[in-house]
């Protein structure tokens, strides 16, 4: 997923996601900025 910016208004997706069942366990950026995150699931 890409998420992008366009215009002015009430945002289609919320500002902030959060989640109490995932742990970030990777994190790095490709040559064309992007951002790689890899996530694990939480249990318990």
């Amino acid at each position: 997923m890409a998420p992008v910016t366009l215009g002015a208004g009430a945002p289609v997706l919320p500002r902030r996601l959060t989640s109490r069942s995932l742990t970030l366990t990777q994190l790095s950026r490709d040559d064309n900025g992007f951002a790689n995150l890899t996530y694990r699931v939480r249990h318990g």
